[in-house]
């Protein structure tokens, strides 16, 4: 839940109340999922890498849309 939490500042200005309630369910779950990750490994390591693996998509996805 406070990986959901932490995320939606950063996208409150872009969407309407709907879409961020449903990008709060998607983060709560991704975090879930992150949180099994580390328990399997019993390390951060693991999901820290899937989040940066992650956040280089977003990036790149977000070049081939604006450039």
């Amino acid at each position: 839940m406070l990986f959901a939490i932490y995320h939606i500042p950063m996208i409150m200005l872009w969407f309407g109340p709907m879409l961020i309630l449903l990008c709060f369910v998607g983060l709560w779950i991704i975090g879930l999922v992150f949180h099994k990750v580390n328990e399997k490994n019993r390390t951060i390591w693991s999901s820290w890498i899937i989040h940066i693996c992650a956040d280089i998509m977003i990036i790149v996805i977000g070049f081939t849309i604006f450039y």
